[in-house]
Order: C-alpha cells, then structure tokens, then sequence
C-alpha cells in the first residue's frame, strides 16, 4: 500500500506529506482521514494537507480544476454542519 502511496505523489494525484507522522499514512488512511475531515467541515484543510496543487476530478457537474470541487464541497459542508461520515468498508483502487 505504501508504495501506491508513493506512486501518487509521483504522479502528483497527492502532496508529499509534510511530517512524519504522515509520512507512515498508507493511501486507504490518507483517504479515510481526508473524507473524515471534510464530513467535520474542514474542507480546505484535508486539501491542502492531503491533494496535489494539480488534482484534476471527473465529475461532471463541476469544472475539472481542484479549485472548483473544493468550493462546492465546502458550501456542502456549510449547507450541512451536522454531517457524519463513517467507513464501513474501503478497498484500494489500483492505479494504472
């Protein structure tokens, strides 16, 4: 898992982490804690904690730019100051 994790700062999907504690973060607890921090509303700081500078998204209702999900996740998470979010099951996604 480490090594996927390494292979995604690599490709610049993700920051390098800036302490050591983060540095021992495989990729399922980076993206746990990033969709945790975002449920607490702490949007901006899991991005720029946890998301490369070059992040670009596939979803369609949102231009392609970090920037653009970012904004709209964080009115979500305005609109929805009581969210909760719980992992009940999480696998890794390969990357190609």
């Amino acid at each position: 898992m480490l090594a996927g994790l390494k292979a995604r700062i690599r490709l610049g999907l993700i920051q390098a982490p800036r302490n050591r504690r983060a540095k021992r973060m495989k990729q399922k607890e980076a993206a746990i804690s990033f969709m945790q921090m975002v449920a607490e509303g702490k949007v901006r700081e899991a991005y720029d904690g946890l998301i490369s500078p070059d992040f670009r998204h596939h979803n369609q209702f949102f231009k392609g730019d970090r920037r653009s999900l970012m904004l709209a996740m964080e009115e979500n998470a305005q609109k929805h100051p009581n969210r909760r979010w719980k992992s009940k099951r999480f696998s890794r996604m390969p990357i190609q």
